[in-house]
């Protein structure tokens, strides 16, 4: 019985915060599925996008997946293919803090956890 309680008192939270973390970051990627979507169609049409603070797309891609956006410089998605390079914070309802870091100068993308 004591090793039950050891296993329940050790094990189960653990297995939950790797639950929650793994439900974030499907919310963070949805969240640059959603945005990375517009880009791409924007592009194809000829035009480039520039994601600033208060884009429309990412306010909305945002408010979707229950995150808050903040971008400390603009990103630049140019349609032939070139990217300025920056960084989307974001923050989930339980104030944990996730950055999708756009690379300069063609646009790969890392998503990790601060």
């Amino acid at each position: 019985m004591a090793l039950l309680a050891i296993m329940a008192a050790v094990v189960v939270p653990g297995l939950w915060g790797q639950y929650t973390r793994f439900q974030e970051q499907q919310q963070v990627e949805h969240f640059w599925q959603k945005v990375s979507a517009y880009v791409r169609n924007e592009r194809r049409q000829g035009q480039n996008v520039t994601l600033q603070q208060q884009s429309a797309v990412l306010l909305q891609a945002a408010a979707e997946h229950g995150l808050a956006a903040a971008l400390a410089v603009p990103i630049v998605f140019r349609s032939d293919g070139m990217v300025s390079g920056g960084d989307i914070n974001l923050t989930t309802a339980a104030d944990r803090h996730w950055v999708v870091q756009v690379a300069m100068p063609d646009g790969e993308v890392v998503i990790e956890k601060r």
